[in-house]
């Protein structure tokens, strides 16, 4: 009886283990980003990034492409 109780409690948590892996899973799904919207992102850090480096010109540089 006993190894009956084990084998049910062992079932249970392989269970909620994929219970959970599941949910973590779908929440980790993303929107797909376009390509385009990729690239405008990048270059935005990258502008803040030369910006907080002390080199706006080229930051401005970066500014003029997104626009």
């Amino acid at each position: 009886m006993r190894a009956g109780c084990g084998a049910w409690n062992w079932a249970s948590i392989i269970a909620g283990c994929l219970l959970l892996a599941v949910q973590l899973s779908l929440a980790q799904t993303k929107k797909p980003v376009s390509t385009i919207e990729a690239t405008r992102i990048v270059l935005i850090e990258k502008g803040r990034a030369l910006d907080a480096r002390g080199r706006p010109d080229m930051a401005v540089q970066l500014w003029q492409q997104i626009l």
